[in-house]
């Protein structure tokens, strides 16, 4: 029987005000992918393929977690996230609700969003 991981990317850029800023991990988001990949090899789990997004965050995720998965990694757009920062100004635009620039206030504000 196969089984599917789904591994979501490490930390990005969290001080970024635009999709191409937020497109790469924080120094955070590349030793987590690190440890990720380490624990991953010491589990002697055995991995046929690994697929990831076509976003610069998702590479660098998966290069970080370094060797001992099949290479090469197969980029798949479909695997891409939504463009938040696209949808941020549309809620903006339309409704008044600015993208919050606290942390703890973008955890109230993702729901509305959605």
């Amino acid at each position: 029987m196969s089984t599917v991981t789904l591994i979501r990317h490490g930390q990005a850029n969290n001080s970024a005000r635009d999709e191409h800023g937020y497109d790469k991990l924080s120094a955070l988001g590349v030793q987590q992918a690190s440890w990720l990949g380490d624990h991953l090899r010491g589990s002697k789990e055995h991995f046929e393929r690994v697929y990831c997004g076509t976003l610069v965050r998702h590479r660098e995720t998966a290069q970080a977690m370094g060797p001992a998965f099949h290479e090469p990694i197969q980029e798949d757009a479909r695997l891409n996230e939504m463009q938040v920062f696209a949808m941020a100004q549309l809620l903006q635009d339309q409704q008044g609700i600015a993208l919050p620039t606290r942390r703890e206030d973008f955890l109230s504000f993702l729901p509305i969003l959605m």
